[in-house]
């Protein structure tokens, strides 16, 4: 069994153990790696710890619950690990912005964490079609934009008003 594929059942095996019950050595092991190793990996291959990425879905998981049935909060913040609603609430509140009670009103905006896929992609395979020519020099002038990356795209606009 590939890496992949290996990845991609310890992901089943998270959304399966959603409810606080997810052992850290069995994903490991489903993984095909050591905890150490899955731990340093997974923030690289998903841009968000493990533990966070947990965290973020079952909030997503919950908020459906919330919304979707009449379940007490105390009764959705046990069924996901949580031993108080407060505590429940504060992990809520920082994935969605909203208190589990607010969820429930309508026009409420939570957020959703898709369940991570991991996939192979290969770029390259498609021919470019490309020529050599002769350029007298040119001075080329960057412009930080306000988050301090370059924006290259919005460069010539921003040159425009000066």
């Amino acid at each position: 069994m590939s890496q992949l594929e290996n990845l991609n059942r310890a992901m089943g095996y998270v959304e399966e153990h959603l409810d606080g019950t997810l052992d850290m050595e069995k994903l490991s092991r489903i993984a095909g790696c050591s905890q150490y190793q899955l731990q340093r990996m997974f923030p690289y291959l998903a841009g968000v710890t493990l533990s966070e990425y947990v965290r973020r879905r079952a909030m997503t998981s919950a908020a459906y619950d919330l919304v979707s049935t009449d379940a007490k909060v105390v009764d959705v913040a046990l069924r996901y690990g949580y031993d108080s609603p407060t505590s429940f609430s504060r992990a809520f509140r920082s994935v969605h912005g909203a208190s589990p009670s607010e969820a429930r009103l309508p026009g409420t905006k939570l957020k959703l964490h898709p369940r991570l896929a991991f996939t192979l992609s290969v770029k390259g395979e498609e021919a470019m079609d490309y020529k050599i020519i002769e350029q007298p020099s040119f001075r080329v002038v960057g412009i930080p934009s306000d988050n301090g990356k370059w924006d290259v795209e919005g460069a010539g606009a921003k040159t425009c008003r000066a």
